[in-house]
């Protein structure tokens, strides 16, 4: 059983490795040039959005979880309809992304394309959380680790179910070594951010927890993100636990 453990507990941390998290920041403009605001932008590939943020004074920033690769940014409304669409190809060291809306589109009006779905805008956070989410990141982004953790934990007494707090908290927390309290962050942000299922996995491979981490391997699978699949078929045949 120990040693059946162990392989395990070496496989993902060998499949995963030090995965960390970091911003895609940007900017969205109208016809004039003006700061676009009460909009929603959204990370997508393969009609799937991976994630989603607000936009704060024109601004906008992701917790980039995204992979390398091509991706489309849809702005949408605060009703979840989609208002434009545009093609954006992701490195790995990324410059900021810069979207000037068209005169065709005004904000309040919808464009052919319908509704983005109510999976995929289950939540949206309020202005209160986002700010705070916006500090933590710019803090992080300066270094200032403590200051950030601070904002984060603000975004969520503002909003409790706010999963990008959820989640950038929960990596903050991993990374500081606070495990536990990781954990709960993770596993309240996963729906919305299924890599949250990897993090979580590795911190309970490595505190002997086997099935739970199976359970999270599992459940990214099910979601359908392929950023992390071969890997985490990989921790779940060196478990003996593949399908």
């Amino acid at each position: 059983m120990l040693r059946a453990f162990l392989m395990f507990s070496t496989a993902v941390s060998f499949a995963f490795g030090q995965l960390s998290s970091s911003a895609i920041e940007g900017e969205v403009f109208d016809v004039n040039g003006r700061p676009a605001t009460n909009l929603t932008i959204a990370l997508c590939r393969n009609d799937a959005c991976e994630e989603q943020t607000p936009v704060y004074e024109g601004r906008f920033r992701f917790i980039a979880s995204a992979s390398r690769g091509s991706y489309s940014l849809r702005v949408m409304s605060d009703e979840g309809t989609l208002l434009y669409s545009q093609p954006v190809y992701l490195e790995n060291s990324q410059m900021p992304l810069h979207i000037t809306l068209p005169a065709s589109v005004e904000i309040g009006t919808s464009k052919p394309g319908g509704n983005v779905s109510i999976q995929q805008l289950s939540h949206r956070p309020s202005k209160a959380a986002s700010r705070e989410l916006h500090r933590a990141l710019s803090s992080f982004q300066h270094n200032k680790p403590a200051e950030g953790t601070a904002h984060l934990e603000k975004a969520l007494v503002a909003d409790p179910a706010y999963a990008a707090a959820h989640y950038l908290l929960g990596l903050t927390l991993q990374q500081n070594g606070y495990n536990d309290e990781a954990l709960k962050h993770l596993e309240d942000a996963a729906n919305a951010f299924p890599k949250a299922h990897i993090f979580a996995a590795k911190i309970l491979a490595k505190s002997g927890k086997e099935e739970m981490a199976i359970g999270h391997l599992r459940k990214y699978l099910q979601s359908g993100d392929p950023t992390y699949r071969d890997k985490a078929v990989f921790a779940l045949r060196e478990s003996g636990a593949a399908e």
